[in-house]
């Protein structure tokens, strides 16, 4: 629902505006973090993506891999969130 609202209210209008929308997250970690790092079937990640977004996908993708040591994120913050794992082993699962 939170993306939905996200892509009515800001992120839509503004590509309609012409616009350049620059987002942290969108599709591609859903798909990472849902499935492939998570136990949750690529299909239904897919299919629920489809539904949500539709056809409002990013032109561009940057993916930056780092260590998690040189991460700016906090690996304390992200171990409090419900299916996120961080640590060594961590990307491992989804680097092939």
């Amino acid at each position: 629902a939170a993306r939905s609202d996200h892509l009515d209210s800001t992120i839509r209008p503004a590509l309609d505006r012409g616009a350049w929308v620059i987002s942290d997250r969108f599709s591609d970690s859903t798909r990472v973090y849902q499935s492939y790092a998570g136990n949750l079937s690529p299909r239904v990640v897919e299919a629920l993506d489809l539904l949500v977004v539709n056809h409002t996908t990013p032109d561009l993708t940057l993916i930056i891999d780092v260590p998690a040591k040189d991460s700016p994120s906090s690996p304390h913050s992200l171990q409090r969130r419900p299916g996120i794992h961080s640590g060594p082993s961590a990307g491992s699962s989804i680097r092939k």
